[in-house]
């Protein structure tokens, strides 16, 4: 698969980030960010880059038994904004960072108030 092919997967559903996947296995993650520092920045060709050549490799990732909080606090703590959720090993779905807003439109409490408070992830990813 070649970049172009996968900033239109992306665009097609409106999620940031796309999970590189190979034999079942999570091999990386490419994100709206990559698309940009990555290709567009060095002026490559995004019909003819792969996208394995441009993907961050073994990204971290959380089970999808942990808490909603565990992957905020992961994202902020590592400076990112989309984390993949795995279980067995296997690559479920990615949790974005803007999946807490909404929850903090609604609520009365401060966001780190909220985040505690959270469903687990498997409720609030895309």
């Amino acid at each position: 698969m070649c970049v172009g092919d996968a900033a239109r997967a992306m665009a097609r559903v409106g999620a940031g980030a796309v999970l590189a996947v190979d034999d079942g296995g999570l091999r990386g993650i490419f994100t709206e960010r990559d698309a940009v520092y990555r290709v567009v920045a060095r002026g490559l060709d995004p019909e003819a880059t792969p996208l394995a050549q441009v993907t961050t490799p073994s990204p971290r990732t959380l089970g999808l038994e942990q808490p909603f909080g565990t992957a905020l606090a992961l994202m902020h703590k590592q400076g990112f904004h989309h984390v993949p959720v795995v279980q067995d090993g296997q690559p479920l779905r990615i949790v974005f960072a803007r999946n807490a807003i909404p929850r903090w439109k609604t609520s009365s409490r401060s966001p780190a108030g909220a985040t505690a408070s959270l469903s687990p992830i498997d409720r609030l990813i895309n």
